[in-house]
């Protein structure tokens, strides 16, 4: 029974389409996080103190670019109710395991840019943030597993709202109370971990500026 549940969920995952009662909101946020991303690019590289601080902050900042753009790609298929293979689908996954490496950079230049123990121990923990990020890929059998793993490795990311994110993903929707209607929104958790995942990227862009410029 459990090798049954577990042969069906990428199946049930491909044809997933996100409850929305104004449209896809996953490629509109993606598009968005790239926006203010590339800002952050050319900015860092105008004003850097050094060659290789431009160079560490570009690649951590493409690499979040990246991020967005494949599951922004990846949700626009998915969205428009066309066929996908396995494939397509894990461009969402191995999008969001390279925007947790993104971070790794920024903890790194940290490092290099500081001293203490404490920079020695957050790099210790974002380094297995990103062993636990890959784990996402290998598709744990259980919804309360994959909650877990998301949970963990956006907490040991230092960024909490990946957490949060891990939380919202294990909910199939959330209501979220309107102004202008008595009806409330029903947007899927899975496009809210993809929003908690684009401010997490705009706060490690924030600590890059900071340490670069």
């Amino acid at each position: 029974m459990e090798a049954s549940h577990y042969d069906s969920e990428p199946r049930r995952a491909l044809q997933h389409k996100p409850v929305h009662t104004n449209g896809s909101v996953d490629p509109k946020i993606h598009f968005c996080g790239s926006g203010i991303l590339l800002f952050f690019i050319f900015h860092i590289i105008r004003c850097s103190s050094s060659t290789s601080n431009a160079i560490t902050a570009l690649i951590s900042l493409l690499s979040n670019l990246f991020c967005f753009g494949t599951s922004a790609f990846s949700h626009y298929l998915l969205d428009s109710g066309k066929q996908l293979s396995s494939s397509f689908f894990l461009l969402d996954h191995i999008g969001i395991i390279l925007h947790i490496w993104g971070a790794s950079v920024s903890v790194l230049l940290l490092a290099n840019s500081g001293s203490g123990k404490i920079i020695s121990v957050i790099l210790v923990i974002t380094l297995t943030g990103i062993v636990c990020a890959t784990h996402l890929i290998t598709w744990p059998r259980a919804k309360k597993e994959r909650m877990l793993v998301i949970g963990v490795f956006g907490a040991l990311a230092l960024c909490m709202v990946n957490g949060i994110g891990g939380w919202f993903y294990s909910r199939e929707s959330i209501q979220i109370p309107s102004l202008r209607s008595s009806k409330p929104y029903l947007v899927s958790g899975h496009s809210l971990m993809h929003l908690c995942s684009l401010i997490a990227s705009i706060f490690h862009a924030s600590i890059l500026a900071s340490v670069c410029i």
